[in-house]
């Protein structure tokens, strides 16, 4: 039984009698031979585009290969217009084209679309060509000169059929086109395909569309509580809440206040800075952007307050963040007498209850003017930090709608979220989360791999990862102008051919298109779910992570 392309056909037979010869094929002839069936290829030009097709390419590992072309029902040719003709079942005559002339073309046509193969030079003596009537039977006369009876199977030649093929095909003794070079043909004319999905960056690409969006209505809140001055907005992870306090602060600065935008990590007063200064323009001189601590420090220089040095700092570390630069603030504004008409705080989780009250001394009036706070008590990764104090009484308003993340990543991320109140998320699925195994102490060859994957065959590029870890620049292994590949990963601003890297506390409120995590088993137990929550979340797209996962049900902290 001949091998047979393709098998179950795909598309109906044009004819009875091209289904005819497939079954025949397929049942009569021994299994040296293959048989493509309805084969068509275009081959570009510089001027124009040339199509081809064939109804049956015959290969054979010792004969080469046979073009056929089938033309069923009553054959006529009229001799005086050399037009040829078909007569159907129903009587109905109609011309045709010539079917010589036909399968000379298609077999000058396939060797050129195969001229770029290692068959090439041989195929012109290898491929011949031949034309079948099924349906009739013709004496042994040729039928014109360029019809040739040796060139035809009738109804009479399928009673023996590889005997005909081959009194047709004549191949030749040497050279032989062997198995591998059907092999070759088969994958060139009848090749195996397999388009499994996008690449990550295209995926990115639709997936943004549907993202801008959602985070298009979520911007309808501050539409509704325009007329409220003091407002507390807590929102899950990737609803939006630090694209929320910006547009508050731009919105007031617009209408020509003194604005503070202030929270609590330095690297988003950065990110909010630029884009406030991109978009305000001039207005931008009414806005003060800082978080807490340089904030304080600020003012403290401004009353002429000593700061200690960096090593009297470090050995107070805690409390000189808690509680020293708080003292410091307050007294500064016992001399320093800029104050704001309208303040907004992000990260507001993360502020000391003792901090408060220095941010609403900083309210030119504490009756009238619009303070903000948005917050996600499922982020609090500082210990001794609650949402308990904050200055705003609930109710508050609620946004239970991630419209940052694709679903994969916030179904993962909400589990670690320690939270029993409900979060939406109506973002593209997008891919799983990827785990790539890496043993403890190899994360940086880990990284190498991941970051390798994404820009060789996902099309990513350095500006969308960012590198996550638990851990200080000081205590991990990933260190700075440590080698991936021939990258370097960097904990400062990113230059040609670095990976940016940070720790994840550090990252808390900005994003990334994709993000690798590594060293998660070295947070610390006490916050590590809180953490895992943060760093996931900070990926839009697509999550990579390095080494093991670990389970939620980490002790948190109380709130």
């Amino acid at each position: 039984m001949a091998r047979i392309y393709p098998d179950p056909p795909l598309t109906a037979f044009t004819s009875a009698a091209e289904e005819r010869l497939y079954h025949l094929f397929k049942t009569d002839l021994p299994g040296s031979y293959t048989v493509l069936h309805s084969v068509r290829w275009l081959q570009r030009r510089e001027r124009f585009d040339e199509e081809g097709e064939a109804d049956f390419i015959l290969l054979h590992p010792s004969y080469g290969g046979l073009i056929l072309e089938v033309k069923g029902g009553g054959i006529r040719r009229d001799p005086l217009t050399s037009v040829w003709y078909s007569k159907d079942r129903h009587g109905d005559i109609h011309p045709i084209k010539d079917p010589f002339q036909q399968a000379a073309r298609s077999r000058r046509g396939l060797l050129g679309y195969l001229s770029h193969s290692s068959l090439a030079p041989r195929l012109p003596d290898l491929f011949k060509f031949a034309v079948a009537f099924p349906d009739v039977t013709i004496g042994p006369d040729d039928l014109a000169p360029d019809a040739p009876r040796s060139l035809i199977l009738d109804a009479n030649d399928l009673m023996s059929l590889e005997r005909s093929l081959l009194r047709a095909w004549r191949p030749p003794r040497d050279p032989l086109l062997g198995p591998e070079g059907v092999r070759e043909l088969v994958g060139l004319l009848s090749p195996a395909v397999e388009l499994s999905r996008m690449n990550l960056s295209a995926a990115i690409a639709v997936e943004r569309e549907q993202l801008i969006r959602l985070t298009d209505q979520q911007m309808r809140l501050l539409d509704l509580i325009a007329n409220h001055h003091r407002v507390a907005v807590r929102g899950v992870a990737g609803s939006g809440k630090s694209l929320l306090a910006l547009e508050t602060a731009r919105r007031q600065a617009a209408l020509g206040k003194q604005v503070l935008f202030t929270c609590f990590n330095q690297a988003l007063a950065d990110w909010a800075r630029v884009s406030l200064a991109s978009q305000l323009g001039d207005r931008m001189s009414v806005v003060y952007v800082d978080n807490y601590h340089d904030l304080a420090e600020d003012f403290a220089r401004r009353a002429g307050i000593r700061l200690p040095g960096q090593r009297e700092i470090d050995a107070a570390s805690g409390p000189y963040y808690n509680e020293v630069l708080p003292q410091f603030l307050s007294d500064a504004l016992a001399t320093v007498d800029q104050r704001f008409d309208a303040i907004v705080v992000d990260e507001a989780q993360d502020f000391a209850d003792i901090w408060w009250i220095t941010i609403e001394s900083l309210l030119a009036d504490p009756e009238e003017s619009v303070f903000y706070l948005f917050y996600d008590p499922s982020q609090s990764v500082y210990t001794g930090h609650s949402t308990a104090g904050m200055p705003i009484p609930e109710p508050h308003f609620q946004l239970d709608q991630n419209c940052r993340n694709t679903r994969a990543i916030h179904d993962l991320a909400f589990r670690y979220s320690g939270s029993a109140a409900s979060s939406r998320c109506e973002g593209p699925e997008g891919r799983r989360v990827e785990l790539v195994a890496t043993e403890p102490g190899k994360e940086l060859d880990g990284v190498r791999r991941a970051i390798h994957t994404l820009l060789r065959d996902e099309g990513i590029t350095l500006d969308q990862i960012v590198v996550l870890t638990p851990r200080s620049s000081h205590r991990s292994v990933l260190q700075e102008n440590a080698r991936v590949g021939n990258l370097t990963l960097t904990w400062n601003e990113r230059g040609p051919n670095q990976v940016k890297v940070t720790s994840i506390a550090r990252f808390k409120g900005l994003e990334s298109d994709v993000v690798i995590l590594a060293e998660l088993d070295h947070a610390y137990h006490e916050t590590r779910d809180a953490l895992l929550h943060v760093g996931i979340s900070r990926a839009k797209h697509h999550a990579v992570i390095v080494g093991q996962l670990p389970e939620p049900g980490g002790i948190r902290q109380q709130r």
